[in-house]
């Protein structure tokens, strides 16, 4: 990254690359001066070929797999407004505030599966304990729905970010909480069948042009956007553009960056409110 910030430039180009560094290397060890003899020999940038940037998601999966964890971000970021909505917690939250009162606590998180290995409880009964993750660290935790073990297994081949539902368990309040797995979906399946609602500031036209052009259509009433025009005025009209976009996390990343575009929020649907209506 201190070379050049487009890593899939940089590996797009590299047989130029380590030719011009074992070139350099030769020239250093002969004692010849030429285009790296010294300071006062002066070097041109080097023409690498353009590359199509790498996606986020692709740059991330590199990442995991040339070093075993991620620098860029974690999976489950991607999909955090959706999973935040439903009511997930960090791991490290959940670590950090225990377990409330005696006896067991419910909570939500989300997570990427990494690993699970099945096992029989003493009754016969097969089990999961898995391996997780998210963006603020790694845990692990068992499984005693029998209904979900073939799927634990399956998503911790593809590496698959799902929220969980979980039961917190501290056995003394010198130890952190135990974590047991009472439910669990793909968050990719969690976004697309909750009712979504997007509200967002606009302060110009332009704006308002992306984010038409950024919605697409999605389930009949399982995405609605409303839209608070920033006039100036003592009163500022609420937009509602409709309720059957396709609504996630990334959509949400995307307006976020869009210039004249402000307090991107996405969660879920509780009701429908009185709007008042503007050209």
């Amino acid at each position: 990254d201190a070379l050049d910030p487009d890593r899939a430039r940089l590996h797009a180009n590299i047989d130029l690359l380590l030719a011009v560094a074992d070139a350099a290397t030769r020239e250093r060890e002969s004692g010849q001066a030429g285009l790296f003899g010294g300071d006062d020999s002066a070097q041109d940038d080097l023409r690498l070929r353009e590359a199509a940037e790498w996606p986020r998601l692709e740059r991330m999966a590199k990442e995991r797999d040339n070093f075993g964890f991620y620098f860029s971000a974690h999976p489950v970021q991607q999909h955090w407004q959706v999973a935040s909505a439903n009511g997930a917690r960090t791991y490290q939250s959940l670590m950090e505030g225990g377990a409330s009162g005696e006896g067991r606590t419910q909570a939500v998180m989300a997570a990427m599966v990494e690993n699970a290995r099945k096992g029989q409880t003493r009754k016969g009964k097969d089990f999961i304990r898995a391996d997780f993750s998210d963006h603020t660290g790694q845990f692990s935790a068992a499984c005693f729905e029998e209904s979900l073990v073939e799927s634990f297994t399956r998503w911790s081949e593809d590496a698959t970010c799902v929220l969980l539902m979980v039961e917190l368990d501290s056995p003394s309040p010198d130890e952190p909480p135990r974590i047991t797995v009472r439910g669990a979906r793909p968050l990719d399946e969690v976004r697309g069948t909750a009712r979504m609602l997007l509200t967002l500031d606009v302060h110009d036209v332009g704006a308002l042009q992306e984010l038409r052009l950024a919605l697409a259509p999605g389930q009949a009433g399982h995405g609605e956007v409303l839209v608070r025009l920033r006039t100036g005025a003592e009163e500022e009209p609420m937009l509602r553009l409709g309720r059957d976009f396709a609504l996630d996390g990334d959509l949400a990343e995307l307006l976020s960056a869009v210039p004249g575009v402000d307090n991107v929020s996405l969660g879920v649907r509780r009701g429908i409110g009185n709007l008042r209506l503007v050209a």
